[in-house]
This record gives structure tokens, sequence and C-alpha cells, in this order.
């Protein structure tokens, strides 16, 4: 009875299905490909590549602006450019399957003509956000990260119908046409960086010299940008520098003889751009727009200029801290006069012996437990390594009982990454003058955003307290310390992760904030064990801040914090808007009562923010 039955039911969809098959074909409202083969799955892609076809004939004339010049028809661009919608919005047409009788599947994709135009909007959309993301960024001196925008919304840009026509308002210059403006922007922007050699390393027992140099935008140091450069027949893993300070490594013995050493500034980002699966279908499928940004750094200078080539990595002398100016001279009561500062440079000055030496076991007795095994949790980050005079711009500090000492720059390198990463760090004295912390700093821009804040809205303790523990928080995550992400959230804390047009049915776990952002609610037990497991899966996480926005109640020492944050591991990327709400009230044991994380602002330009919770 129940096989009966079973048979009945699928005749009747089979029947209901034929019949909305010709529905479909004989409605004029409607674009529709069709396939025919012996499984489901071939017969879907044959219907796909059929509907590709129907919609690229029906734009084609709208991508005749963005033909390239190897030949290919119209016809053969547009359907190229169609394409690369297929994984995304594409395959959420609407679909029929039949069974036929000799065992082949026919299978329909169909979309309504108007539904067609919403996806290229879409698309629009998602450009002229990257573009904004591009101004944001060469604003704020990430120009790695502008020039990546600008080149991934042009290259958008020639998958969406009547490009040439596009226009976008810029301050301070006008609507502009954006397929001429945006690689005009670019070639404007690679003709402003500048590299000013800093000093050059020829240790006498190294077979490699190291060069230092710092990269400049309009004068400012730039923040964030990935490079390769050339020594002899080979180009190196791509770097990314750190607050301008970046460095090459060429053969000892010929460094005499070079006077120039080239270098290209990347601005495809192709495995960044997984994150955006748009970007990336554009990427992989289209040919490349090709920018020269190649650069020379000259390495013969006029001789008062000129740097002076030392042989010796650390001076037996302490060398007094460059930011560290005479009592009667210093504006920051904070921080320590030379004198002062002398005996912590004495200490930092044996650790960066141990470091070049691999005899980390030797200055052991320089840290506390935990600082020494955040020193060597460090060390293994990446196969760390120290440049020429390390110590030249360290900055102390002091807050209560502790001293901090900035800005001592390290290079790391990872088998799985597409480029090795700058990172300066920070180690924190007690009272005793043990070092009881080891941490990578902010970027000069995040850190600023925060010790600039007025003293109305703060003591100097209170910032201070807050850059050291988002500091604490960039650090766990780069060095994988998941007991200190376990401790320093609450165990009620509510964790919130956006997706972007992901359904959830589970009515417990979904929040409306948004049209295009759906909302999970974690546990902290379930966001810890995730987060333990991205930990375990990847060689390496790096996570960088921007776009830094600190509030806080105004009884309590509680803060919320908003930042754009970069993430970077051995196989994920990916940008988003990050959202912290901190208890400084013992700032020993600071707590995270709210996490949210978004992939994308909220339609009117917002983020959750602390005006979002009651108190």
């Amino acid at each position: 009875m129940k096989k009966n039955l079973f048979i009945l039911i699928m005749v009747i969809y089979c029947h209901l299905s034929a019949d909305a098959f010709q529905g479909i074909i004989q409605n004029n409202d409607y674009l529709y490909g069709t396939g025919t083969a012996s499984t489901a799955e071939k017969a879907n892609n044959m219907a796909l590549n059929d509907l590709i076809s129907k919609i690229s004939m029906t734009v084609q004339s709208s991508y005749s602006s963005t033909m390239s010049e190897d030949g290919k028809s119209v016809r053969e661009v547009s359907e190229l450019m169609v394409k690369t919608y297929s994984s995304s919005a594409l395959t959420n047409v609407e679909k029929i399957e039949l069974e036929m009788n000799d065992g082949q599947f026919q299978v329909m994709r169909y979309i309504k003509k108007e539904d067609l135009k919403e996806i290229f909007e879409n698309r629009k959309v998602l450009l002229m956000s990257l573009v904004e993301d591009a101004l944001k960024s060469e604003n704020d001196m990430r120009i790695g990260d502008a020039l990546k925008y600008y080149y991934w919304s042009l290259m958008l840009l020639k998958t969406v119908p009547d490009a040439n026509k596009i226009q976008k308002e810029i301050s301070g210059e006008g609507n502009k046409i954006l397929l001429t403006w945006l690689p005009d922007r670019m070639n404007r922007m690679i003709s402003k960086i500048r590299l000013d050699l800093k000093q050059i390393d020829t240790k006498a027992d190294s077979k490699i010299a190291t060069i230092e140099f710092i990269a400049n935008y309009d004068n400012s140091e730039i923040e964030n940008l990935d490079y390769k450069y050339r020594s002899g027949s080979y180009w190196s893993q791509n770097i990314r520098l750190n607050d301008g300070f970046a460095y090459i490594e060429a053969d000892n013995d010929a460094i005499n003889e070079l006077s120039q050493i080239p270098l290209v500034f990347e601005y495809k980002y192709i495995e960044q751009s997984k994150c955006i699966d748009a970007v990336y279908q554009v990427l992989s499928n289209l040919e490349p727009i090709h920018f020269n940004t190649q650069k020379i750094l000259s390495l013969k200078e006029d001789k008062q200029t000129a740097p002076q080539r030392d042989n010796t990595l650390i001076q037996t002398k302490s060398p007094a801290p460059v930011s560290a100016e005479a009592p009667e001279k210093q504006t920051n009561k904070h921080q320590l006069d030379e004198t002062k500062a002398g005996q912590y440079m004495t200490v930092l000055e044996r650790v960066c012996q141990a470091i070049n030496q691999k005899q980390y076991e030797s200055v052991k007795g320089l840290f506390t437990e935990n600082g020494y095994l955040q020193f060597k949790k460090t060390i293994e980050y990446g196969n760390a390594r120290l440049f020429k005079n390390p110590l030249s711009n360290v900055t102390f500090n002091q807050s209560d009982t502790r001293i901090v000492a900035r800005s001592v720059p390290m290079s790391f390198k990872f088998k799985n990454a597409s480029a090795q990463i700058i990172e300066k760090v920070c180690f924190t004295f007690n009272s005793d003058q043990l070092i009881d912390e080891v941490g990578f700093t902010l970027s000069n821009r995040a850190t600023e955003d925060i010790m600039s804040k007025s003293d109305s809205w703060g003591t100097y303790e209170a910032k201070t307290a807050l850059l050291e523990f988002m500091e604490r928080y960039k650090t766990a995550y780069c060095l994988k310390d998941i007991d200190f992400i376990n401790n320093v959230f609450s165990d009620n804390a509510l964790i919130i992760i956006g997706r972007v047009l992901k359904e959830n049915t589970d009515p417990e776990k979904r929040f409306d904030f948004g049209q295009r952002i759906q909302y999970n609610r974690y546990s902290k037990q379930e966001f810890v064990s995730n987060l333990k497991r991205a930990f375990n899966s990847n060689e390496f996480i790096n996570i960088q801040f921007e776009e830094t926005n600190v509030k806080r109640t105004e009884n309590d020492p509680v803060y919320g914090i908003q930042l754009k944050q970069h993430y970077t591991s051995s196989s994920y990327h990916d940008k988003g808007y990050l959202f912290l709400m901190i208890d400084l009230k013992n700032e020993k044991e600071p707590k995270i009562y709210v996490r949210s994380w978004q992939p994308e602002k909220n339609s009117d330009g917002s983020i959750l923010g602390l005006d979002d919770f009651k108190f």
C-alpha cells in the first residue's frame, strides 16, 4: 500500500513538474536554461551553462565597453563576465528536475528577468563599498589595503553591465566615472610611494646582509603593504611591512657591488579575496589588469648621508633610547628619562643577544615564569629574527609599578604563509625589573586612536590599561593562547557572530539586526571550542586592527571598543567589524562581557556598539 502511494505521489510530482517546465518556457518574464544527462548533477551543470549563455545574450551590448584586447567577441566577453556570477548569485536561481522514463535527467534553471537586475545591482553595491574601504584605507596610510580594494573594485566593475556609465562622488574631486578614475587613482598612489634607505647590516659571520628601509606615502609611514624584491636571479617571498619598516636580504659578499635593488608591491591579493566570493570568482576567471608597482631602492648615497655599515648587531655600550628625552625637555611624565631607561635597556640587550645566538635558556633568569613562557612562544611564532640595532627606537613608559618597553621589530616566516610578517614586540617589566609579559603591539595609528583621547574621557592609566588589554588580545590570537581567551571572557558572555545571508532555522540562535546580515549567538564554551579548533588547524594566525573607536559608560570603567579587524591564517583570510565590551574595574583581571563580529557594516553604516546595550 505504502509503495503504491509513493508511486502515485511521484507520478503527480512529475506531472506537476512537467507542467511547470512548460509554463516557464511559455512565460516571457523568465530566462531559462535546460540540460539533459545521465545524472542529475550533469544535467544541472548543463542547464546552468545554458542559462548563462542566454543571460549573456541579453546583456552582451552592455559589456561592449569592457571588451578585452585579445580578440574576443562581445558575445564571448559577456558570457565570461556572467560566468563570474555562477558560483554565488546564479546558483540561487530556481530549479526544476525531471527523471525521464529512459533513466535520463532533465533539469531547468530559471530566473525572473527582474531578479537578474537585482543580481547586477548587488555587485555594483559591493564594488562601491570596496571603493569606500579603499578611500578610508588610503587616508589611514594602509596603502596595501587601499591598493587591494581599488583593484578589486576595478575588476568587479568589469563584470557590471554599462560599466563605463557608473559614477561615484569622490570628496574633493566631484563625480567621477570609475572605469577611468580607479586605474588613475592606483597609478597616482603607486607614484607617491617613496623608499628611504635606513641602514645596511653586513655582519662578518653571516653570508646574508640585511638592508633596512622605510616606506613612505605622502611623507607619512605606510602602515601596511606587501612587497617582494629581486636579489640576483630570484624574487623573494612577499613580506608585509609594519608602520613603514621593511627589509631586504642580499648576498653579503656582493652587497658592496650593488647600487640598487628592485621591488614590486602587491595589489591583487588573490588569496585574501577568498573571503569575498564574488571578488574571488572575478579574480579567478578574468584576465588581470596589470599595474607597474616596481620601485627601486637605491643603496648608493652621498658620503655625507650614507649609512654606516657596522658589523655589530648590539652595541656593547648601552645606547640612550631615542625616545627618552632629558628630564627638562620631557613632555610625557610617564616616559622614563635616560638614566632610568638605561637599566632596562641593559636587560633588553642581553635578551636580543640571546635571540641572535639562539641561546634562550641563558636569559631565563631575566623573566618571570609567565614572561619566559610568552617569550618562548613569541620566538617560536614563526622563525623569529631581529634586525640591526633593534633597540634604536624602543620607548620606555611607566604604568603603575610596571615598565613597558615598546617597538622592538622582529620578522616572522612561516612555511605556508603568502607573506612574511613584521611585528613590533613589547616587553613588560614588573617591580623587580623582571620581564613578566611579552607580546605584539598595535599599529601606531591604532595606538594613537586610544591614547589621544582627552583627559575628560579617561586617565592616562585607564587609556594605557585599555591599550595593553587590546595588545594582549591580539597577542593571544597570534600565539594561540586559548587559556587567556578562556579566562578573559565572562562565563555569561554574549558572543554574536554575523554571517551574510546565511539562513539559520534555530530561533534561539537568530538575531535580526540587519537585512543582509544574520547573527548567531554562541555560549562562551561554544566560542572557545570553535576557536581552539581554529588554533589547532592553522600553522599561524595574525590579526591587525584599524578604525578604532572607543566609548565608556558614564559611571563605570566599562568600555566599548569598535574596530575593523583583518584576520589572516595559513588557511583563511577575512575582514570584518569587531565590538568588545570590556570591564576594567579590576585592571589586572579584565573581563569581556560582549563580543560581536560582523562581516559588513549595517545598512546605515553602523556596527554593533555600546549604545545597543542597556546598563
